[in-house]
């Protein structure tokens, strides 16, 4: 059961929500009231509005188009939901934007406190976006023509698996990602969501700062107070790291989440307690009445450790430690939730994750053993893979004597990168004939990673979270494409000084109890920083017209493709500098999009390339992902692929919620509906 309820029963062609109507409005009695002034910011306002009331005809068409074929797409009736719907929403969202700024620009057109220059620097970035959602909806209708040839028996797939990247990646060329990243950033979300993904990307430009090592520290804290005042500035250099950033910065960035300090806000728990698993022999019996030997993990790296932390909201009776403690012990728990963490597989351990795991351990009263898997591009493919197979088989073989739980119910939860690695480790335990979990819970997970097209994989071109050009960085180094060697450490990294507690029942040959300590390095690499500039003068905004193959694709096309005098005019008035001090990084040796995209259709790297045999035998499922989550039709179409086979699924898709929105409880409190619903899931499956 979805928990959308936007009113996408669009069916007539000419339907116009009220915001649409009030938008026209404000615009066009704005203009009727600047057209008396000739002053150039008058000037410049009139002209705005002009193209906002221009591409609102030109959307319109489009708009009503693919309202008229997006349900097609979806998982049923009662979740409604995909690619297509996500954009209709965006343009439904940036609609009641603009015209919240046009509302106060006809309040204030009188007084005398009224900031034209502020007003015109908003309502020229509404013009941006409006004009760049254009481009999307153009780019979805000839996405719908692929998708419509590549109809297999009369079913619409999301993904279209017939065609060269490429050839999706070229309509892509004309989307202006700046417009998302500075001035109407986060429009689509709650507005404690904006603020918070405004905050995230002014961390990572001043970030930047300091890891490349631009100029003094003066020069470097007077960049990063402009990123905080010049959205323009923070849009271009969000942009350039994008693009051209090494993995390294990714890893020295989203480990910041690594910091001991944020500890603070993380309400404690009876256990939270690390442990390091030795590499030695695990023996399981199979499901034939045999036994087999859990491989060790042992590529890349070699024969390690494996880290893991266990929480849980009571002391139990057989948990690590738990006997000297001189506490009321609890009996053991049926349930056991095997967790593994998100991180594009380049990223984080179970620390940054512990603020939503501690809120699930006492809602759902069940220990949580989470995963400190190697991460990638030191530890690629198949290391974190093998580890959480070989920790899943530890947990059973002691669960009862260290864990505190009789293991009666396993459950995999994973978000993101973590539920690929979960859904690959079930896919193994199939294959070594040994019990599988008794259910798995996944969170905005891809599960297929090679590049192919989608409605929803658009959105990695201007979401907020999954930057497009980290996206593809993450992928090459997981997959291990990448052949150069990472000798350099990531900054904040997460290192684990073994430290072995006495205790009477501990078992030092077995398992060590572990404590955390940080250990950061510096980068002497350089990223110059990019210069401000006025509002759309360092990006050029066009609507691009395409060759189409049938005849509303083509109407579409004519329309945007004509030349537009109210436009040109208003670029003009914007002016054009060039941004030539911007130097970005290591731009002569970066590889093409292509040669980043080409990965091996792996079935453990890719679960939805496993046959329907092996899909047919996994365990029931609870997908949950959000609407303007770029892996949203992944895990649709896996959905929609488990229900064929009989498989046992539930999809949700949470409104207006980005990628990765488990981190953001504590300042959100749709966020916080969304762990808890997610935690009603899990339970759900505990008690199957």
């Amino acid at each position: 059961m979805s928990t959308i309820n936007d009113n996408f029963n669009r069916t007539s062609e000419n339907v116009e929500s009220l915001q649409w109507n009030t938008l026209r409005k404000l615009c066009r009695a704005s203009v009727e009231y600047f057209t008396s002034y000739r002053n150039k910011n008058s000037v410049r306002l009139k002209d705005a509005l002009l193209v906002i009331l221009e591409q609102l005809d030109e959307l319109q068409p489009l708009y009503n188009e693919i309202a008229k074929f997006a349900s097609h797409f979806d998982f049923d009736e009662e979740t409604p939901g995909n690619g297509y719907r996500s954009f209709l929403t965006m343009v439904d969202k940036c609609i009641m934007y603009s015209e919240k700024i046009c509302q106060k620009i006809y309040r204030q057109r009188n007084s005398m406190f009224s900031r034209k220059s502020r007003h015109i620097k908003k309502i020229e970035a509404c013009c941006q976006l409006l004009v760049t959602l254009h481009i999307c909806l153009q780019q979805l209708i000839i996405l719908h023509t692929w998708h419509t040839e590549a109809m297999n028996d009369g079913k619409l797939s999301l993904f279209v698996m017939n065609r060269n990247p490429q050839e999706f990646l070229n309509l892509m060329e004309n989307i202006n990602q700046y417009c998302f990243y500075g001035r109407c950033i986060g429009f689509q979300f709650s507005s404690s969501l904006r603020n918070l993904v405004t905050a995230i990307m002014i961390a990572m430009a001043s970030y930047s700062e300091k890891y490349y090592n631009n100029g003094t520290i003066f020069e470097r804290c007077g960049n990063s107070i402009n990123y905080l005042l010049d959205p323009e500035a923070r849009a271009r250099r969000i942009i350039n790291i994008s693009q051209y950033a090494d993995i390294l910065f990714l890893q020295a960035f989203w480990n910041l989440s690594e910091l001991k300090i944020l500890s603070i806000i993380t309400p404690s728990l009876a256990v939270n307690q690390l442990i390091s698993v030795p590499p030695k022999e695990l023996i399981l019996p199979t499901l034939d009445g045999g036994t087999v030997s859990v491989p060790i993990p042992n590529s890349h790296i070699g024969k390690k450790p494996i880290q893991l932390r266990l929480l849980s909201s009571k002391r139990r009776r057989g948990m690590i430690n738990s006997e000297n403690r001189g506490r009321e012990l609890h009996d053991l728990s049926d349930g056991l939730i095997i967790h593994t963490h998100g991180g594009a597989f380049v990223a984080q351990t179970s620390q940054s994750h512990v603020t939503y795991l501690q809120k699930w351990a006492t809602m759902l009263d069940v220990p949580i053993l989470s995963i400190d898997y190697s991460l990638a591009p030191q530890a690629p493919y198949p290391r974190a893979l093998e580890e959480i197979v070989y920790a899943y088989a530890w947990a059973l073989k002691h669960a009862s004597t260290l864990l505190g739980s009789t293991a009666k119910k396993v459950i995999f939860v994973g978000d993101s990168a973590g539920g690929t690695l979960n859904l690959g480790a079930a896919l193994k335990c199939l294959q070594l004939n040994i019990r599988k979990p008794d259910g798995i819970f996944l969170a905005y997970t891809p599960v297929l990673l090679t590049y192919v097209s989608s409605p929803s994989r658009i959105l990695f071109h201007i979401d907020t979270i999954l930057l497009f050009g980290f996206i593809m960085r993450c992928s090459e180094a997981y997959t291990g494409l990448d052949n150069k060697k990472i000798t350099e450490k990531p900054e904040n990294e997460e290192c684990f000084k073994l430290d072995i507690e006495s205790t009477a029942e501990m078992d030092k040959n077995e398992f060590t109890a572990l404590h955390p300590n940080k250990d950061s390095m510096n980068s002497t690499s350089k990223l110059a920083s990019p210069t401000s500039d006025s509002t759309l003068n360092a990006v050029s905004v066009h609507v691009s017209s395409h060759t189409m193959e049938n005849d509303s694709v083509r109407r579409a096309s004519n329309v945007s493709g004509q030349n537009n005098k109210l436009w040109s005019r208003f670029k003009q008035s914007l002016g054009r500098r060039s941004n030539k001090n911007v130097r970005q990084l290591d731009t002569k040796n970066a590889k093409t999009i292509v040669e980043e995209i080409t990965m091996p259709e792996d079935l453990f790297m890719s679960p939805y390339f496993a046959s329907d045999d092996m899909l047919a035998q996994l365990p029931p499922m609870k997908i949950m992902t959000t609407e303007f989550d770029p892996c949203l039709d992944d895990c649709i179409m896996f959905a929609r692929k488990l229900r064929s086979l009989d498989n046992k699924v539930t999809l949700d898709i949470l409104p207006g919620l980005p990628h990765g929105f488990f981190y953001f409880l504590r300042v959100s409190k749709e966020a916080m509906e969304g762990v808890k619903f997610s935690a009603n899931r899990i339970k759900e499956l505990l008690e199957l």
